[in-house]
């Protein structure tokens, strides 16, 4: 705990506090909370990067004399216990410290209040008596003072000191904040057999509860956060005690002084359906407990329902999964691990960013990710990170986030800074990847292969390393090769595109069969292939992917790697019914398969016996706005304001409707089947223009191709004969 002591004189006219807490702070103005948001300051790699945030806090300070007041927790700036990611181990760690400007502007100039030795600061006394964002904390309410007000005496507490680490370069963080987003009640409670009290909130969320609650003095609550439980009523594991084996996690501990409490956690937030809560001697009121849903304040952009269910429970699964992993980074899961996983991060970041405003989000989060690139061009597979994941769980299929951030965000916005920006580490990692290519065969093997996938002892490598990895490369040159010609570099263009001549090259003479087949026949090397053209023969390859799909009953049969490109390449060969069938099958493995043990976010794997709250699968999400509805946003589509719109009127569908805001304004498509024709509803902002593509329909005058202005159109559409 920290204190200030400072003065305001009259006429202030505006205070504004600036400030970076390592690694995480609470702030008040005499006692009053001075920031709306939650879990401050975004992790980094604190010995380039110190991410601070700004406030306007006029109204929290008075004429005279006012405090100053800030805890701070550890974070993943001080993680002491040990973990498989090797946090306890940075080169920074260290207790937790902060960084504090308060600039107080008057008429005749400004005043500052900042960091010195007027702080004073205590431990001892602090009613938060442990905190490890990974594990819990434990707060005694027997130490509650009122030390935040001016009255307070402090003459006991000690003198801060400075000190010049970590070093980072200080940076205004432009991310939305951390937000409570939304309140959950209690919709049940009950007691397991062990005795204790269990409150299910009916949501799966990242976040905390806040407890409202009066108990003797003394009594010890322990409240336990679970995902899912067992037969007993108890907590089921979900992977995380294989990581964790220096004691329990997703905890926390309440001592109760018998007075009211009003509480919720400070310094960590947990992926929870339920808490387990024992050692209650007054019960609680399920009125007077709630979830709180904790995550980045995004605005969100997409909407999309159809007439299959299944598909809005996907929708809204997928939306809430990717919400519940923005917390200052884009983390696999709110519960293991709250890593930033960029492979999960690649392959759920089209969706992202047409379903939520990403673009400031991705600014911070890309610096992370140009932070984490080492001397040799290599990245992590997660980042921030203390120094783990450069040996294991990166590559290419990790490394794609680097250049498919910067891609979307120009498809979807028409912006080319992140790419610009971007460039020279899409080089440098290029560069990199010549290190691990064969130089006999002229393949790249290296890192994480497909992942996440059903995949059986008989065929445990459906799609082989070297193959994944030599398609993005040649994906990765491909988009530096744009960039290349975007910024005038003729010498770098040359050199991407020798890179990809040589890739495609090799990768044709290594899986192209004479007769223009792949020589490996699963899903998720055919669709990568299909994608990124590389075969000979589309009707070919078309043919091999209808039975690899048909090999598997109609089932996807593919990683979070293959699931990116698995929907495209059913629709770039036709085959967007068998991507509906893939969607709504039965059984394992399948998407309904989560719906069926009442999930509400996407899981980590199709068996479910991981977390529960994983991003990864939701590319799917994009399909329903690109396909479904039909709404095509290319970069091209913000220089000329026209658009590509191509619904696709699925056979087993009724109707379908949603909107998505583009850089151009809002677009809405609708769509709805009668006995014997599709009405078509299409909204487009006043100044734009789109052309509108049909599949196995026309329109009335028989064409299936319509040119569209802006307003509001109805047209009606009846099946090719």
């Amino acid at each position: 705990m920290f204190r200030r002591r400072f003065g305001v004189k009259a006429n202030l006219q505006k205070a504004t506090l600036s400030v970076c807490a390592l690694g995480m702070g609470e702030m008040w103005f005499n006692g009053q909370p001075a920031t709306p948001d939650r879990l401050i300051s975004p992790v980094s790699e604190y010995t380039k990067t110190l991410w601070y945030t700004t406030y306007d806090v006029t109204s929290l300070l008075r004429e005279g004399e006012n405090v100053a007041a800030v805890v701070l927790g550890n974070g993943f700036f001080n993680e002491s216990l040990h973990t498989a990611w090797g946090w306890e181990q940075a080169a920074w760690r260290d207790v937790p410290k902060m960084l504090f400007q308060l600039e107080l502007q008057y008429a005749d100039g400004s005043e500052w209040v900042c960091g010195d030795t007027q702080w004073v600061c205590n431990r001892d006394k602090s009613p938060y008596r442990f905190n490890q964002l990974r594990y819990g904390e434990e707060y005694d309410a027997r130490y509650d003072t009122d030390w935040m007000t001016t009255e307070y005496d402090d003459s006991d507490w000690e003198a801060a000191v400075f000190v010049d680490s970590p070093g980072g370069e200080m940076r205004l963080c432009p991310a939305p904040r951390i937000c409570e987003d939304r309140a959950y009640p209690c919709i049940e409670t009950f007691r397991n057999r062990a005795g204790n009290w269990v409150f299910d909130f009916g949501q799966n969320m990242s976040g905390y509860i806040r407890l409202r609650t009066q108990q003797p003095d003394g009594t010890r609550l322990r409240i336990v956060y679970a995902e899912e439980l067992d037969a007993n009523g108890e907590r089921l594991d979900n992977c995380l005690h294989g990581f964790y084996k220096d004691g329990e996690t997703q905890f926390n501990e309440i001592v109760c002084n018998g007075e009211p409490l009003d509480w919720r956690p400070s310094f960590s937030y947990y992926g929870f359906r339920y808490v387990i809560i024992s050692g209650v001697v007054n019960e609680i009121n399920p009125r007077d407990i709630d979830g709180i849903f904790v995550h980045q304040d995004m605005r969100i952009t997409g909407h999309f329902h159809c007439s299959e269910q299944l598909f809005n429970k996907l929708y809204r699964m997928g939306r809430l999964a990717s919400l519940s992993n923005l917390c200052h980074t884009v983390t696999d899961c709110p519960t293991r691990e709250k890593l930033g996983w960029t492979n999960d991060a690649a392959a759920s970041a089209e969706q992202m960013v047409q379903n939520m405003d990403m673009a400031a989000f991705y600014e911070k989060w890309m610096q992370d990710i140009f932070d984490a690139m080492n001397d040799a061009g290599d990245l992590p597979g997660t980042i921030p990170t203390a120094w783990w994941g450069y040996e294991w769980g990166n590559g290419p299929t990790s490394s794609s986030v680097l250049y498919e951030i910067p891609y979307r965000l120009y498809q979807y916005t028409g912006d080319t800074s992140m790419l610009r920006k971007a460039y020279p580490y899409f080089v440098r990692y290029l560069k990199f990847l010549e290190t691990k290519i064969d130089t006999e065969t002229g393949l790249c093997s290296y890192g994480l292969p497909e992942w996440a996938g059903p995949f059986t002892e008989d065929n445990p490598k459906p799609m082989p390393l070297e193959f994944s990895c030599t398609v993005l490369v040649i994906r990765f040159c491909r988009l530096t090769a744009f960039v290349a010609k975007l910024t005038g570099d003729a010498e770098g263009l040359a050199y991407v595109q020798n890179m990809e001549k040589e890739a495609v090259e090799a990768f044709k003479r290594a899986y192209i069969l004479p007769d223009g087949r792949c020589s490996v026949s699963e899903q998720s090397a055919l669709c990568m292939a299909i994608v990124h053209e590389l075969y000979t023969d589309l009707d070919v390859v078309r043919k091999q992917l209808a039975e690899a799909i048909e090999r598997h009953d109609s089932h996807v049969y593919v990683g979070m790697l293959g699931m990116q490109f698995l929907l495209p390449a059913c629709d770039i060969c036709g085959l967007q019914e068998k991507g509906y069938d893939m969607l709504t099958a039965y059984g394992y493995p399948s998407y309904r398969s989560w719906t069926e043990i009442d999930a509400t976010t996407m899981t980590e794997h199709f068996d479910s016996h991981a977390s529960l709250n994983h991003h990864m699968f939701s590319c799917i999400i994009a399909w329903f706005h690109n396909t479904i509805l039909g709404i095509r946003q290319t970069a091209e589509t913000v220089k000329t304001r026209h658009l590509q719109l191509a619904p696709y009127f699925f056979e087993k569908l009724q109707y379908a409707n949603g909107s998505y805001d583009t850089a151009i304004g809002t677009v809405q498509v609708d769509w709805q089947r009668n006995e014997d024709s599709v009405d078509i509803y299409i909204t487009l902002p006043d100044d734009v223009t789109a052309t509108l593509e049909l599949t196995g329909y026309t329109l009335s005058d028989s064409q299936s191709v319509a040119e569209l202005s802006g307003g509001r159109t109805h047209l009606n559409a009846v099946k090719s004969a």
